[in-house]
């Protein structure tokens, strides 16, 4: 626990100079059989529910990149009866496209490192965190300006020592805000 403590901490140093900081509350919907795990060769339904994320991003022009965070309290896997924890970090590079003068959409690319934590006594689950957030801003005067965002986690590749675990798109969609000096 101590290595996430501190990538966490370099995170929000590293994020001192962000030009927008994005925080928003989801909705992960559950999908029938997106994850996979090995051994036993099998699928399960994994159910969505409350996602927490923030992030920040850099650029200038239509060029994006920064970080991002993403914690699940809670996400079922209904085959296996448990719950996982999920947290995710990592980087975030994408565009910006004005759609008028008060309108930007910013689809972002996320890869990182994802850790999901299942109760009880297996270990936990390591993997790539691979994740798309398409966001729509709305800009105000002022420096606090409300988003709406949509996108998909995936995990192509993880597990630990006895069990691989990976899922395809789990999808989520969301409202937040940005802070930013625009």
């Amino acid at each position: 626990m101590k290595i996430y403590l501190t990538i966490i901490l370099f995170v929000l140093l590293v994020s001192a100079s962000a030009q927008q900081y994005h925080v928003s509350i989801n909705s992960v919907f559950e999908v029938e059989e997106v994850a996979y795990f090995d051994p036993p060769d099998a699928f399960s339904a994994l159910e969505g529910g409350l996602m927490l994320k923030a992030s920040g991003v850099y650029g200038e022009s239509t060029l994006r990149y920064g970080w991002f965070i993403n914690y699940i309290p809670s996400n079922y896997v209904y085959r296996y009866d448990f719950d996982l924890q999920m947290i995710g970090l990592g980087g975030v590079i994408g565009a910006a496209f004005a759609v008028d003068d008060n309108i930007e959409i910013q689809p972002l690319m996320q890869l990182g490192y994802r850790v999901s934590i299942p109760e009880g006594d297996v270990d936990s689950y390591n993997g790539l965190a691979l994740n798309l957030d398409v966001n729509g801003i709305y800009w105000m005067d002022g420096n606090v300006h409300p988003k709406l965002n949509f996108g998909f986690l995936t995990q192509p590749a993880g597990g630990n020592s006895d069990v691989t675990f990976t899922f395809s798109p789990q999808w989520f969609i969301g409202a937040g805000v940005v802070i930013a000096d625009n």
